[in-house]
């Protein structure tokens, strides 16, 4: 009876993830635990990003159908422009999608503040402070983008709404069109942070992971 008690706590202990049966473990190798796991629930954001970049090549060439015709009203536009709002529609759902897997990311990313102070070591100490800081600035820039992004679809829903206008005058298209360009001026330069923290995010995880010997999923 006793061996089967034993058996059923080893398996209990292999099935839960950082949780349980952490008290052997140490506050490096919990960190190094949270950070692949939190890695992991990105997995599918650059699939989500690649779709709506896709879908951005695919917007832009609408516009271009659009201003060719000559931008004003009419059926061949209305059809082109509904297209397009399509094509918003479809972007929000894929931003959407991208972002719930930031947040569960973030979500289990925040774990390692609690083992922050247990580890004994003050270099490595540091090292994931420094890492732990880098990390929430990324998800607080990702948060910037997708609000500058999710403005930016507004602006071009207004876009696509107003080719469908008969009395559209030049004047407001102008005013949209400088209107989305600003908007997506921002989202560029968030892009860009973004981008800079995460690759120095991941080079400061790789020597995390070498001066712990811990193995790095991602070499």
């Amino acid at each position: 009876m006793h061996k089967r008690l034993s058996i059923l706590a080893i398996v209990l202990c292999s099935t839960i993830v950082l949780s349980g049966c952490w008290g052997s473990v140490s506050p490096e190798e919990k960190v190094y635990r949270i950070l692949e796991e939190s890695i992991k629930k990105e997995h599918e954001f650059e699939e989500q990003h690649e779709r709506i970049t896709q879908l951005e090549k695919e917007e832009k060439e609408i516009y271009k159908d659009i201003i060719e015709l000559g931008w004003r009203q009419s059926d061949s536009i209305r059809t082109l422009a509904e297209e397009a709002l399509d094509n918003i529609e479809e972007r929000e759902k894929f931003l959407a999608a991208e972002h719930k897997k930031i947040q569960a990311s973030q979500k289990t990313f925040m774990k390692m503040e609690n083992q922050i102070d247990k580890i004994e070591r003050e270099e490595i100490k540091k090292q994931v402070i420094t890492l732990y800081k880098t990390m929430n600035k990324r998800y607080e820039t990702y948060e910037k983008l997708y609000e500058a992004y999710s403005q930016s679809l507004v602006y071009d829903r207004e876009l696509y709404e107003l080719f469908t206008n008969e009395t559209l005058k030049m004047d407001q298209l102008q005013e949209q069109i400088e209107k989305i360009n600003k908007s997506y001026e921002k989202v560029l330069r968030y892009y860009e942070q973004f981008n800079e923290l995460t690759e120095t995010f991941m080079q400061q995880k790789a020597d995390f992971y070498r001066k712990n010997e811990l193995e790095n999923d991602e070499e």
